[in-house]
C-alpha cells in the first residue's frame, strides 16, 4: 500500500518515535522517512519475522459461525491473476485497518470537465505539469499534495480549506511534543518511553496538552501569523489543547509542515477559506466562509484530501450493522467538544486494544509509535484467552451510538 501513494509521501513524526517492534530503523536513517524506505522495512520485517502475511487479499464478509467462532471469507488474486475464496476460522479477528476505510469524497453539484481524483489515487503531480490544479482540504494528505503539484511545475494550485484546521512546524514537534522522550539523545529507550508517554491517565493529560500547545504557539508564532496574513484559518483543538488532543479525539485536523506552509505564505499557491458550491465546466464555483460571496477559479483538476470514514465502516460493511451498531464508534475520548468526538466521556480510545461489547472482536490502530506500544497489550490479552487463563474485564462501556453516524 505504500508503494501505492504518491512518491513524496514521508512520515510526518521523527524515526525515533516510530520504530517496529523487535526491529528498530537503523540509526543511519533520516529523520522524516519516505514513501519507499517505509515499504522497502516492512517487506523486510515480514521475512525477518516469519510473518504470515497474505497479500492481493480483500477480506469479503466477517460473521460469528457460533458463539464462540468467527468466519471469515478471503478472495485472494494468485501471481497468475486467478482470484480464489478461501474461508478462515477463528475465535477472535482484530480489525487492524487503521483509523480510517473508504475514500470520502464531497457531492458536489454541476458538471466538471476535468479530472477529478481522490488523493488516495493521486500518484505525483508530475502529469499535471501544465494544469491549473485545485487541491480541497487542508490537512497532511493536502498540504503534501499541494507541494508536490507545485515542485512539479502545476501551472497554478490552490487550495481549498473548508474548516479550520492546525498546522505546526516539525521543530516545535520536536522540541515541545516528542522530542523529552523521542529524539536521538534521548536518555530512556523507546520502549521505555512508551511507558512514561501512556502512564498518564487522559483526564490528567489535557492540562499538559493545553501547556504544550501553548509552548508551541509561542514558537510557531511567526509561522502562525504568515498564515493568518495568507487567509489560512487555524484551529487549536478543543479547549486548546492542540495537536495531541485533535489526534486522539479527531484522528487527524492538523499539519506538521514540511514546506508547504511557506508556499502559501509567500503566495506561490493560492489559499481560500471557502465552500465549494457547484462545478460549471472547467469552473470551480467556491462560497467564501467569511463574506458568503462566490467566485469561480478555472481548473482542470480537482483532487480531494478529504480524508476517509472511520474504521467503523468496515465493521458494518464486513460484519453488518448491527454488530458495527452494537460496538459503536472506534477512537475518540467522548470529550464532547466537536462532532467527530461526542460523550460521553470515556477516558481511554473507543474500543481500542480492549475488549469490545462484541465477544471475540477487537480493534488495533494508529500511528506507528501507538501500534508498536499497544499491540503488545493486545497480544498479551489473545494470549491469555488461547491459553484459557482468568482475565477479569472490568466495565466494557457500552457504544455511545450507532456506528453510521459519521
Amino acid at each position: 500500500a505504500w508503494r501505492d501513494r504518491y512518491p513524496s509521501l514521508h512520515l510526518h513524526d521523527p524515526v525515533w518515535y516510530n520504530h517496529m517492534p523487535y526491529l528498530p530503523f537503523p540509526e543511519t536513517w533520516p529523520v522524516l522517512c519516505p514513501r519507499d524506505k517505509i515499504a522497502d522495512w516492512m517487506e523486510f520485517y515480514a521475512r525477518a519475522l516469519d510473518l504470515n502475511v497474505q497479500t492481493q487479499s480483500r477480506v469479503m464478509a466477517v460473521h460469528k459461525q457460533d458463539e464462540r467462532t468467527w468466519e471469515v471469507r478471503v478472495q485472494i488474486t494468485d501471481v497468475d491473476r486467478v482470484v480464489r475464496t478461501k474461508t478462515l476460522r477463528a475465535k477472535h479477528v482484530v480489525f487492524a485497518t487503521g483509523n480510517s476505510s473508504h475514500p470520502r469524497t464531497p457531492k458536489i453539484p454541476g458538471v466538471f470537465g476535468g479530472v477529478q481524483l481522490h488523493s488516495s489515487q493521486y500518484r505525483g503531480g508530475r502529469t499535471f505539469g501544465d494544469k491549473r490544479v485545485v487541491v480541497v482540504g487542508s490537512n497532511n494528505s493536502g498540504f503534501d499534495i499541494v507541494q508536490d503539484l507545485w515542485e512539479q511545475g502545476a501551472k497554478s494550485v490552490t487550495m481549498i480549506q473548508r474548516s479550520p484546521s492546525l498546522v505546526v512546524s516539525t521543530e516545535s514537534v520536536l522540541k515541545h511534543g516528542l522530542g523529552p522522550l523521542y529524539r536521538q539523545d534521548a536518555p530512556l529507550h523507546h520502549e521505555e518511553a512508551d511507558l512514561v508517554a501512556t502512564a498518564t491517565p487522559y483526564k490528567m493529560l489535557i492540562p499538559r496538552w493545553i501547556q504544550v500547545s501553548n509552548q508551541m504557539k509561542e514558537t510557531d508564532s511567526k509561522l502562525h501569523q504568515g498564515l493568518l496574513e495568507a487567509g489560512y484559518c487555524l484551529d487549536f483543538g478543543p479547549d486548546g489543547t492542540g495537536l495531541f488532543a485533535k489526534s486522539a479525539t479527531e484522528g487527524g485536523g492538523f499539519y506538521i509542515n514540511m514546506g508547504c506552509a511557506e508556499l502559501l505564505i509567500r503566495g506561490d499557491v493560492d489559499i481560500k477559506f471557502a465552500t465549494v458550491s457547484r462545478f460549471q465546466n472547467d469552473t470551480v464555483v467556491i462560497k467564501d466562509n467569511y463574506t458568503k460571496k462566490e467566485e469561480n477559479i478555472q481548473a482542470d483538476v480537482v483532487i480531494y484530501a478529504t480524508g476517509f470514514d472511520t474504521m467503523d465502516q468496515w465493521v458494518s460493511e464486513l460484519c453488518g450493522q448491527n454488530v458495527a451498531n452494537k460496538v459503536g464508534r472506534t477512537w475518540g475520548l467522548g470529550l464532547g467538544k466537536r462532532p467527530k468526538d461526542p460523550g460521553p466521556w470515556e477516558g481511554e480510545l473507543r474500543n481500542m486494544w480492549k475488549p469490545t461489547t462484541v465477544d471475540g472482536l477487537w480493534f488495533h490502530g494508529g500511528n506507528l509509535a501507538q501500534s508498536r506500544h499497544y499491540s503488545r497489550f493486545l497480544a498479551l490479552q489473545l494470549a491469555a484467552r488461547y491459553i484459557e487463563l482468568c482475565t477479569p474485564v472490568y466495565g466494557v462501556p457500552k457504544p455511545t451510538e450507532p456506528s453510521n453516524l459519521v
